[in-house]
């Protein structure tokens, strides 16, 4: 209900939100990246797809400070694939 919405976000009406968690040190993340950019391009209009780098260790943050960078700077595309 309304108070398990308050402080998440919500996507629109009729969309369905996949989350990816991944981590660029990770070989399995690594070796779905095929299939998972297979799937972005044949996708169904009402999924949002949102990738999310994992922090589960102090020295993780550095590959997610990368992301986000690519990210802000518009060369994520580009760049995502490199970094694993």
């Amino acid at each position: 209900g309304a108070a398990f919405a308050r402080g998440a976000a919500l996507i629109a009406e009729g969309k369905v939100e996949v989350v990816e968690l991944f981590w660029y040190g990770c070989p399995h993340c690594y070796a779905f990246e095929p299939q998972l950019k297979e799937w972005l391009a044949n996708k169904p209009d009402y999924v949002e797809f949102v990738r999310v780098p994992a922090i589960f260790a102090h020295n993780w943050e550095i590959h997610a400070r990368a992301y986000y960078a690519a990210q802000q700077l518009g060369v994520l595309d580009k760049i995502h694939p490199l970094l694993f």
